[in-house]
């Protein structure tokens, strides 16, 4: 089988070695870029399924045993799987109706203010679920609620938020914004003639939607669905807090107890990490084998869809909605906790509790708290421009190359997309202390952990990007004499590089955002700001966390501007939504 490098043409006179000395460097980047993918990636769940079968804990010596997996027999662990089941399968069908509605709304109906409106329903997407469970918690808490005691001054009755019902919730509203994200566009792509045709035809407006609309929404759709189910199986954040208290476990939260509490037991949380990859993967197969059957392909005109008149009644309606969501998601919760982060005494009283900056400035000024927040944003930084290097490197591999294995490559760096955080912490955990390289216990380990679990981001980017440029370009600069370096530099980085932009700088976000591989991975002196607060939670330091809380949000509300700044600019679209990261 050949191998088609990115240089087929030749500089005229060009010697044979230095045509050599080029092929050896295009062989040394495609070579680093494969070892960095199998470190990051594979290595990890190769490690994670060793632990599973082992029967001591890392760095300690032991034999192979399948005893392990007598743990999925227990009666503890059916009631984790119910309770996953329940938590996952609630939340999931809550974020498709709400982010489905917003969707028709923002996009069926000629809205008033329509980029102030998107630009609110999709501020939940960028705050993360762990968060707004703090903040639901400070609302709804049985005992110090703000809002439970409202409902107590007003004679009605009081909600529990540490229950299922209450992950649910939280959960539900919080994934809300990523249906959204997916449904607009496909919405927005559906062109409205597709309609008139069938109501000319004598369609009612149901039979319109149940024979044009659905089918067309499908891909999206499942797409939505299936993301969705994927990402709140495998969510730590929420149900830590609102199960924590009542004791109410799901796999996730159960699999961190194993590696954390005593008596540790990191043999039988692997096996949970294995079970909980391997179920993501399955779905994620399905998933592409039911959307590759069938053709969802339309030929239209104008191919976007234009809302018709919408009488005012509908648009209030609509706006409405739009302001009800952003309430629950960002003003109450959001807003409580700011007012609750400037009080002397945690008391839903505010009459009895005084307004103090303590709370902040001791955040600002203890030394480990101030180090979380260096190290966060070191993190981002460097995972977003390594990992920006990394796909543009597995980019040339996957579409410039005829390399035998390269779409397994792009396969491998995706990967990540499917495997939960907290299984990814214990399989990078698992790996480092394993193999005694002095990585564990340092800021490269959560590095690693971020790059690898990012790398999806910046590489589905970077191989959409190359497939729209055309090789013809690298050709004429390579006959004019330009080296392949050269040509890499000048012509491929400035063409391919707005929409890995985009993909770099939705990592920054989500690095500030990411809870659960942390808390598997950090030591003395490399916490970041998401373990700092849940160190503050589970000490009960509520005054301190609600301050740490605002600080965090207030760093992600900074880099989403900027973020939306850079896009508009480089990008040409808003990058904070995904629609610069091709699918």
């Amino acid at each position: 089988m050949t191998v088609r490098l990115a240089a087929p043409a030749t500089a005229p006179g060009m010697e044979r070695g230095a045509v050599a000395r080029e092929r050896t460097q295009q062989w040394l980047a495609i070579g680093i870029a494969a070892v960095l993918v199998v470190v990051l990636i594979v290595l990890p769940l190769v490690m994670l399924v060793y632990g599973s079968l082992r029967d001591a804990p890392p760095g300690l010596p032991g034999v192979f045993t399948a005893k392990n997996y007598e743990i999925l027999r227990e009666p503890d662990f059916l009631s984790l799987v119910k309770n996953s089941l329940i938590v996952t399968c609630g939340s999931t069908i809550l974020a498709m109706v709400v982010g489905g509605g917003l969707a028709f709304v923002l996009v069926r109906l000629r809205m008033p203010m329509p980029r102030l409106l998107d630009m609110l329903v999709t501020v939940p997407a960028y705050v993360t679920p762990f968060i707004g469970a703090i903040g639901w918690s400070l609302l709804l808490s049985p005992r110090v609620g703000y809002l439970n005691h409202f409902f107590e001054l007003v004679g009605l009755p009081t909600i529990d938020i540490y229950s299922l019902g209450g992950m649910v919730w939280v959960m539900g509203i919080y994934e809300a914004p990523i249906v959204y994200l997916y449904l607009r566009p496909a919405l927005s792509r559906i062109d409205r003639s597709l309609e008139e045709v069938g109501r000319v035809m004598g369609a009612s407006p149901t039979r319109t939607a149940r024979s044009i609309i659905v089918p067309l929404l499908m891909p999206a759709s499942l797409s939505a669905l299936l993301l969705c189910f994927v990402n709140l199986l495998g969510q730590f954040g929420v149900p830590g807090v609102l199960g924590g208290p009542e004791g109410i476990n799901v796999i996730p939260t159960y699999l961190v107890t194993l590696v954390q509490q005593y008596p540790v037991n990191p043999n039988a949380a692997s096996v949970l990490g294995v079970a909980l990859t391997v179920t993501t993967m399955v779905l994620l197969w399905v998933s592409n084998r039911v959307l590759g059957k069938r053709d969802y392909t339309t030929v239209v005109g104008k191919g976007r869809y234009e809302p018709g008149p919408t009488s005012r009644r509908m648009r209030w309606i609509g706006v409405t909605i739009c302001l009800v969501y952003v309430f629950l998601t960002e003003v109450l919760p959001m807003g409580m906790m700011f007012f609750a982060s400037f009080q002397k005494v945690f008391t839903p009283d505010f009459g009895r509790s005084g307004f103090t900056l303590a709370n902040y400035k001791y955040v600002l000024s203890y030394p480990s708290l101030v180090t979380s927040i260096s190290n966060t944003l070191l993190l981002a930084l460097a995972t977003a421009v390594i990992g920006s290097v990394l796909a543009l490197l597995l980019g040339f591999i996957v579409v410039r190359t005829r390399l035998p294995g390269r779409h397994v490559v792009e396969q491998i760096a995706i990967a990540p997309l499917a495997i939960p955080p907290s299984v990814f912490g214990l399989a990078l955990l698992w790996t480092w202390i394993t193999v005694p390289v002095g990585v564990y216990g340092t800021l490269l380990v959560l590095l690693l952990a971020y790059l690898a679990l990012f790398l999806p981001y910046t590489t589905r980017a970077a191989i959409g990007a190359f497939r729209q440029v055309s090789v013809d370009l690298e050709d004429a600069s390579r006959v004019l004499g330009g080296s392949w370096l050269l040509t890499l530099r000048r012509i491929v980085a400035p063409l391919v590089g707005p929409a890995i932009l985009g993909g770099a700088i939705i990592v920054l976000y989500h690095s500030v955002r990411e809870l659960a591989a942390s808390l598997l991975l950090y030591a003395v002196g490399t916490q970041v700001i998401s373990v700092a607060i849940w160190e503050m939670f589970n000490e009960g330091q509520y005054l301190e966390l609600f301050a740490m809380s605002t600080v965090q949000v207030l760093i992600v509300l900074v880099l989403v501007l900027v973020v939306r700044l850079l896009g508009r600019r480089f990008v040409g679209v808003d990058a904070t939504d995904g629609r610069a990261t091709p699918a």
